[in-house]
């Protein structure tokens, strides 16, 4: 996808929308690919463990960049909505595409930079460098945390906004999608006398737009 959206000389916001995606996608997919060689070695039931704090937190912190994804996600939904329901053109949505783009990159920046400042990255319950607490159940006074201490903080914050604040942006997105589509298509159909359609040949369009929809969600 990188490849083939440089080597386009026509590209829309779209492409550099699809661009930013796959860039962040694929530094954490590198980070993932790193399995638990980040962590630092000796640690204990962690097989394959060969690196120290700073390869640690360097994986989190590639992690914590990742969620830039669902981010980009939701600013394309945003950004078919705004082209099919509002009718926004390229010069208008370029506007806004630049604040976006720089927003996104500041948060998920100062995000992973407070996680690594604050020693909230540590060897996790898995096979990678995460937002985990050392030892990884401590605090509320029976045990007291050595590191990690508002990691619990991170990943409720990080969970909220690129998670789930993005599944609900681009739910409302796909709703509003489709009801634009089957407004534009029944005033369609009323003016050129489709009412004498059969009834299963109607709206085929909104249809194909609420399945689609389905599948972007999903």
């Amino acid at each position: 996808i990188i490849s083939k959206i440089l080597q386009r000389s026509d590209k829309l916001i779209y492409h550099r929308i699809l661009l930013g995606m796959s860039l962040y996608d694929l530094i954490q997919s590198v980070a993932l690919f790193l399995g638990s060689w980040p962590i630092p070695k000796n640690t204990p039931h962690m097989y394959g463990a060969a690196g120290n704090a700073a390869t640690c937190s360097a994986q989190g912190f590639f992690f914590v960049i990742g969620h830039a994804v669902p981010l980009y996600n939701s600013f394309l939904s945003i950004h078919y909505v705004l082209k099919v329901r509002y009718r926004f053109s390229e010069e208008r949505m370029r506007k806004i595409e630049g604040p976006i783009h720089a927003s996104i990159f500041a948060f998920v920046t100062a995000g992973a930079t407070a996680c690594v400042a604050t020693g909230s990255i540590n060897p996790a319950q898995g096979a990678w460098c995460w937002l985990a607490s050392t030892p990884n159940v401590c605090g509320g006074g029976a045990v007291i945390c050595e590191r990690g201490r508002l990691a619990w903080l991170f990943r409720w914050v990080l969970s909220f906004t690129s998670l789930t604040g993005s599944m609900i942006v681009v739910t409302i997105s796909m709703i509003v999608l489709y009801n634009t589509v089957k407004g534009i298509e029944i005033n369609s159909e009323r003016y050129a006398g489709a009412h004498l359609v059969m009834g299963q040949r109607r709206l085929k369009k909104s249809r194909k737009v609420a399945k689609q929809g389905l599948f972007y969600v999903a």
